[in-house]
């Protein structure tokens, strides 16, 4: 089997980049999406496997299989394969970004005050009092004057969907809290 060419975008190596993720291949055409947490290697949030077939008229076509760490109701974190299959590295590697569980990692992470990062958004007093007052998440402060800080973790959890939060998200691409179809924007605390 023949591998398929790999070519990541520009604005996806940022996203990877701000979020402390970053791509390891793996065989031939394979590619890891790790968590940089300190541990060689990182840890690996999911995988894009491409491969090269023929369609019905001979046509040389690519896909690539996507695999993701994802968590199974309120029950342990597994890899899961989904469908369907991505023709482009770049929708197959963003594929895993949105659906990818590893807020816990993140947590644990939190705990060293050098790895620790935070957001912050402007969303007033009354929105900055009901995230605070939120039991997940966990990680979301009133800092006071209507903005909220956001863990690291926090902003992980609320990117990928969550039964019960369809009022409640983080953008997977843009750095936007979504509460209710009004946007804050989230500022990384330097």
């Amino acid at each position: 089997m023949r591998t398929p060419k790999i070519k990541i975008d520009r604005t996806l190596k940022q996203v990877l980049e701000e979020r402390r993720l970053f791509l390891e291949p793996s065989g031939t055409a394979e590619i890891r999406v790790c968590l940089d947490n300190g541990s060689p290697g990182g840890f690996e949030i999911g995988r894009v496997a491409g491969s090269i077939d023929r369609d019905f008229w001979g046509r040389d076509v690519v896909m690539w299989a996507v695999c993701a760490r994802r968590r199974r109701g309120e029950g342990p974190l597994d890899m899961h394969w989904s469908d369907p299959f991505p023709r482009d590295v770049n929708a197959a590697i963003r594929m895993v970004l949105y659906v990818s569980h590893y807020d816990d990692i993140l947590r644990r992470m939190e705990l060293s005050p050098d790895a620790a990062r935070a957001y912050t958004a402007d969303v007033g007093e009354e929105l900055a009092d009901w995230l605070a007052g939120l039991d997940e998440p966990s990680g979301m402060t009133n800092i006071g004057g209507g903005k909220v800080r956001l863990a690291e973790s926090a902003v992980a959890f609320l990117r990928v969907p969550h039964f019960g939060y369809l009022y409640l998200s983080v953008h997977p691409d843009m750095g936007h809290l979504m509460i209710d179809m009004e946007d804050f924007p989230l500022t990384l605390e330097r």
